[in-house]
């Protein structure tokens, strides 16, 4: 939330001499050269790999789950109708997955938070679960003496430093204006803080529900225990496919 604040309130407003660019190597090359542009390529594309290979194990498990398709089988099959889609889709590929991914998780995370509560049916056991566990205890949690604090801050720090990885800058490069890049990420800083509020909320209700539950299984257990929601699966495998997409096809 802070990160995409930052990018539109400081950053995005000095980007005027990056849009229409296509990339940030493009936009690397105007400025300092062939070998420079040489090298953003290169260094972006093993950056980006390692979060695009978890990206398509994730499609893949999801095809397992929904479908009963082999891991291995599932992530070919993400990797070449994604490689298919961007190199016929071009930028608007990009764009459109970028809507389909908003549509897809704007509608089914608070569809997904709503039966949790919903199935649980009395309010008091989230209250319970909240009163009862240790990571809901603020002077448990953010206590000097918790070995864990130092690592959550220096995440959080490294989480709010503005990031401009292949993907983010291609939003801003495809912008018609600075007005519209700082718009659209301040808008983006909301919706995701909104986002991670009710994804937050149903990890909340999940550990009400499942206090049990090993953790790997826990998107199994939303996939088959609401597969009687009409179009469930259907959301879902159509989201997660938009969210491997938003990075990749960049």
């Amino acid at each position: 939330f802070l990160n995409l604040l930052i990018i539109g309130k400081f950053f995005a407003p000095r980007m005027g001499e990056f849009l229409n660019k296509l990339s940030i190597a493009e936009a690397m090359g105007d400025l300092y050269g062939k070998n420079v542009r040489i090298i953003t390529a290169i260094s972006g594309f093993i950056s980006i790999s390692g979060i695009i290979a978890i990206q398509l194990k994730i499609s893949g498990l999801l095809f397992q789950y929904a479908l009963g398709i082999p891991l291995i089988y599932g992530i070919v099959i993400s990797g070449i109708i994604i490689t298919l889609y961007s190199s016929l889709g071009g930028i608007k590929s990009v764009t459109f997955t970028d809507v389909i991914q908003l549509m897809s998780f704007g509608t089914i995370i608070p569809v997904i938070a709503y039966f949790l509560f919903k199935g649980i049916g009395n309010e008091n056991r989230v209250i319970d679960t909240i009163n009862s566990k240790p990571l809901f205890d603020f002077n448990t949690v953010f206590t000097f003496s918790n070995p864990n604090l130092y690592y959550l801050i220096s995440i959080f720090i490294w989480l709010v430093i503005p990031a401009f990885n292949p993907a983010i800058f291609q939003r801003v490069a495809m912008s018609k204006d600075t007005n519209q890049v700082k718009k659209s990420f301040m808008i983006s800083a909301v919706s995701c803080f909104l986002l991670a509020a009710i994804a937050s909320w149903i990890g909340v209700l999940v550990l009400t529900i499942y206090p049990k539950l090993n953790g790997d299984e826990i998107v199994k257990v939303m996939i088959f225990e609401y597969q009687w929601i009409t179009g469930f699966k259907g959301i879902i495998l159509a989201g997660a496919m938009a969210m491997v997409m938003s990075t990749v096809d960049s």
